[in-house]
């Protein structure tokens, strides 16, 4: 992943992805309004697809540059130096991010992340002063500065697995996992169409036709950043079986589903082996920019650039190639005609195969004006 960008959130995900062919001339149809074209290597040799990626997300939100785990941790770690051995800070802090976040959710997503990490900070420091006689004591003023050096360096600096450093600093993972799973699991849909190309810029991006979500802080998420990703409100369900079914906010939520996908395993399950031939080609679809437009009424549809990075060599990441179909009611996507599709499998012959993956770590730049971005670097 690229540490010289800036990101608002990360993520983990477990994800199926395919493409559906469509005719060229129906894709140039969606590409001209945005001035876009097919990039040369996916010319006229190559079948176009509109791309679909289904997700369970656990998300987290990126603050100051680290990363909400990473936060949690330093503050679990200052908060235990400056307590220097009370277990009651300890405690207070867990009491106190949950009553912040709960009293921040009043204010929107970014208020209940906040709230709990002034509820953690605050109740970590009271119960701590207490038991150390005061802030004025000495012991109190070392434990002070020492929590202080804790939230400085605790990214770098490793926690010990015994004494309250250690016990802060799993604290501090514990109540980030915590929050991640309280308001940041939810399921999305992504369409797109990969390999396409502004004039004037030789990389290829993804134009990102739109998504659907079962996540409220997503959805909000898109509209305050301005991702253009267009997310609406969905029902997505998906089951351990490779089931999933998609109802459409604009449809009745009962009823056929607008979007029905199954799969079975093409090859074995939970594969670790990232660096595999048959991955090349999804690498290459996965490092290309997200464009997503932002529609403006009267004034002409603008594109903006995300990158959203994926780290198919993490180790906890496993993945395999999938065979399944695909019902579309040609509401939900209506780029692709209503009918049933048969999905084949990924492979080194066929990038736009299906496939699954688990345990994916993400991270999400900040949008920019689609002209500031270059091309970008090699995986």
């Amino acid at each position: 992943m690229n540490h010289l960008r800036v990101y608002n959130s990360a993520a983990r995900l477990d994800a199926v992805g395919f493409g559906v062919p469509i005719e060229r001339a129906a894709l140039r149809t969606l590409l001209e309004p945005f001035a876009l074209t097919l990039a040369p290597e996916n010319g006229a040799s190559a079948e176009p697809v509109i791309w679909f990626e289904l997700w369970r997300v656990q998300g987290a939100v990126v603050l100051g540059g680290l990363e909400q785990d990473q936060w949690f941790e330093r503050a679990g770690r200052a908060a235990s130096a400056l307590a220097a051995g009370s277990i009651a800070a300890g405690r207070a802090a867990l009491r106190g991010a949950a009553e912040g976040g709960r009293a921040g959710a009043r204010y929107g997503p970014l208020g209940a992340v906040w709230g709990a990490y002034a509820g953690f900070w605050g109740s970590a420091a009271l119960a701590g002063l207490a038991g150390l006689g005061g802030f004025h004591s000495r012991p109190a003023l070392g434990a002070g500065r020492q929590s202080l050096a804790s939230l400085r360096d605790g990214a770098e600096t490793p926690a010990a697995d015994g004494g309250m450093d250690g016990y802060g600093s799993k604290l501090g993972r514990a109540i980030s996992s915590s929050l991640s799973r309280a308001f940041g699991t939810y399921h999305e849909l992504l369409i797109g169409v990969p390999g396409v190309r502004r004039a004037g810029a030789g990389a290829p991006h993804l134009l990102v036709l739109g998504m659907r979500s079962d996540g409220a802080v997503s959805l909000w998420g898109d509209r305050w950043l301005g991702t253009g990703y267009r997310k609406r409100a969905a029902r997505i369900l998906h089951s351990g079986a490779g089931e999933f079914d998609v109802w459409d906010s604009s449809a009745a939520w009962s009823g056929k589903p607008g979007l029905r996908a199954r799969f079975h395993f093409e090859s074995a399950p939970n594969r670790r082996d990232a660096a595999s031939p048959e991955l090349h080609g999804l690498r290459a679809i996965w490092r290309q920019p997200l464009l997503g437009v932002i529609e403006g009424g009267a004034e002409a549809p603008r594109l903006v650039v995300t990158h959203l990075e994926r780290d198919l060599a993490a180790p906890d990441v496993r993945w395999s190639a999938l065979r399944g179909t695909l019902e579309l009611d040609g509401a939900l996507a209506p780029e692709v005609p209503a009918g049933r599709f048969e999905l084949t499998p990924l492979s080194a012959a066929l990038p736009f195969g299906a496939f699954q993956v688990s345990g994916l770590p993400v991270r999400l730049t900040y949008p920019e004006a689609a002209p500031s971005i270059e091309s970008p670097a090699a995986d």
